[in-house]
Formats: structure tokens, sequence, C-alpha cells
């Protein structure tokens, strides 16, 4: 009986022990799987974590590039629109000086007018005509229209209305004014004390301080007055040297 008892008593400690040793392997085992299992989890999301962070470089990258590429055609856009901006500036730079230009080249014109008439310079003829009465201040001369006999100072060419009346030299305007026996008479200072006189005039297109040069218009042939009616129409043409008559058939070619 005793014995019995003994081998009972071992038996239950035996079922004790393997219980025991049961539930500290079965501690371990999962122990050891809760680990494995952590580790495994923190492997994934590191990898996770590159991956997710390789990708959103990747596409912060082509984001970049998509921004670049689609503001470059407007940048370009807005440097085509300032463009023609900044040409029309360059051509009205450039359309400034030559106008400039022209105001010099005709204040040149002007200023080369050269007023030095001399013993030895000539005179063109105003008009193509024939010299009806001659200068003549040493001898009186029959005017036909007043039928008397008195001294000329000038010559004067019969020449059709409205034929073409043209400066015999380089003149300055001195005087446009309307005379009772020569009509509209312009008077121009030739330089050196001379002066040169047209009269019989119409439609002058001069004004007082015009410079005029050699065979330029000065207007044309006017009906002439009533000291001239027997004579025709014609010009007056009188030159002067410090204010008394001198011959023009002197300096005329």
């Amino acid at each position: 009986m005793k014995n019995n008892k003994i081998l009972k008593f071992f038996r239950e400690k035996a079922v004790i022990v393997a219980l025991v040793v049961c539930l500290l392997a079965a501690g371990t085992i999962t122990g050891v799987y809760t680990m494995r299992q952590s580790k495994a989890n923190e492997d994934t999301d590191y990898l996770d974590m590159s991956e997710l962070q390789g990708e959103t470089k990747e596409d912060l990258q082509e984001a970049n590039n998509d921004n670049v590429t689609n503001e470059g055609p407007e940048l370009e856009d807005q440097f085509a629109q300032v463009e023609p901006e900044e040409e029309k500036q360059e051509e009205d730079q450039t359309e400034e000086p030559d106008s400039t230009a022209a105001s010099s080249q005709t204040v040149s014109s002007v200023t080369t007018i050269s007023l030095n008439f001399s013993e030895e310079s000539t005179l063109v003829w105003p008009i193509n005509g024939n010299v009806i009465m001659n200068y003549s201040m040493d001898k009186t001369i029959h005017f036909s229209t007043l039928d008397v006999y008195k001294y000329n100072p000038a010559i004067v060419i019969s020449g059709e209305v409205n034929t073409k009346v043209l400066a015999a030299a380089n003149g300055k305007v001195t005087d446009i004014s309307i005379n009772e026996e020569t009509g509209n008479t312009v008077t121009m200072d030739l330089g050196n004390g001379y002066e040169a006189v047209y009269g019989q005039l119409k439609e002058i297109p001069l004004s007082v301080g015009d410079m005029v040069e050699t065979n330029e218009l000065i207007g044309y042939v006017s009906e002439p007055t009533k000291y001239y009616t027997v004579e025709g129409s014609n010009i007056y043409f009188e030159l002067r040297k410090d204010g008394e008559p001198v011959n023009p058939m002197n300096y005329l070619q």
C-alpha cells in the first residue's frame, strides 16, 4: 500500500512537471515567434518607407520638370510680346535722327547760299525775251505809252503773261511792294552793295527774308501797268550798286 502511494505521488509530480515544461516551451515558442514577427514588420516598414521616399523624390522631380517645361513656352511668349515693343522703340529712335538730319540739310542748304556779287559776277536772264527798252542814264529815251523822253534805270524785257520769272542771281528778299509804275515789285540783296529789282510780277511765292538761289522761281509775268500798255507785257529788271543804278547788260550772260 505504501509503495502504491509513493508511485502515485511521483506520477502526479511528473504530470505537473510535464505541464510546467510544456507551458515553458509554449511560452518560449510564442516569444520567439513574436520577436521574429516584430522584426519582420520593422523590415517591411523600413522597406516601404524607403520605397515611398524614393517614389516621392521621383514624383517631385517629374513635377519640377513638368513645371519647367510648361513655364518655358509662357516665358517665351512673354519675351515674344516684349520684343516688338523694343523693336518699335528702336525704330522710333532711328526715325528721329532722320528728321533732325532733314532739318539740318534744309538749314544747311539755306546757309550755303552765297551773297557775294561783284563786278566779275554774272547774271542769268530772268526770262527769255527781247529787250524793248534799254538801260539809259546818260541820255533820255522815248517811252511810247507816256509819249515822253526820260532816263531809264533798268531794262524792259518783253514776255507773255504767265511766263515764269527766275532769279538772275543768288539773293535775299528785302522788299515786296506794289509800285504804280512797275506793279508788284521784288527787291533782293545780292551782296557787296548790289541789289536786283524785278517789276511787273504776279503770284510771287516769296516773303521778305527768303533766301533765293539763281534760277529759282520768283513769280510770273503780269499784265502791264498803265505806264507800259503800248509796250505790252514785260519784266522790269534793274540792277543797283550802293543804291545807284548800273547797266544790267554789262552783267547778263
